[in-house]
């Protein structure tokens, strides 16, 4: 047992008082006994607090990997919308909003009651021309960064399918003619002679 943890604790030390600080924790039972220049009795085992320990490490460990999956998906989930991203559709629901907001305007604008709402209305304007910039924009980046990023990764696909496809067929010829090896130097045989 104290070979495999050796490897994980190369400085002896180390590993000794850890395993002194759990016993003195009660989570396992550890104690060396011997004399100087003599090897050291070992007496280690595990205790009630032992499962304890275990099942709170694993807690840990199950709390860390979910941590990581969920941002791995959180990742995952942003790389798949920055390169699906439609910057057609984006122009289409901006011009949507603008006609939106040219109708509540013409209501406000109509209605004293409503004239109150120009400054906001006004304000969400200028909002809309700066994400309308900002699209025009983006749609340049898509162009010419994430659409051939995309082209690329379906060309590195298809070669990747093609070269699988390849070295499938490659490695069953292989195989059948390594095992027919003697079937085929006879028939070699009987068609040179």
């Amino acid at each position: 047992m104290l070979d495999y943890l050796n490897l994980h604790f190369p400085n002896a030390n180390v590993l000794e008082h850890y395993l002194y600080e759990l016993n003195e924790q009660g989570i396992i039972y550890y104690e060396e006994i011997g004399d100087d220049g003599f090897p050291s009795a070992v007496f280690a085992g595990y205790t009630k607090k032992t499962a304890e320990r275990l099942l709170a490490l694993l807690d840990e460990v199950e709390t860390i990997f979910a941590e990581k999956e969920s941002s791995l998906a959180d990742l995952n989930g942003r790389l798949h919308d920055i390169l699906t991203f439609n910057p057609d559709r984006l122009k289409h629901e901006i011009g949507r909003a603008k006609g939106q907001l040219t109708d509540t305007r013409k209501a406000a604008e109509a209605n004293d009651l409503l004239k109150p709402l120009l400054p906001q209305i006004q304000m969400i304007e200028k909002h809309l021309q700066g994400g309308s910039a900002v699209a025009e924009q983006y749609e340049e980046v898509y162009k010419n960064i994430i659409r051939p990023v995309q082209v690329e990764g379906e060309e590195g696909v298809k070669a990747t399918v093609r070269w699988a496809v390849f070295s499938i067929i490659a490695s069953t010829a292989i195989s059948l003619v390594i095992s027919n090896w003697a079937d085929i130097l006879k028939m070699f045989q009987t068609m040179t002679n």
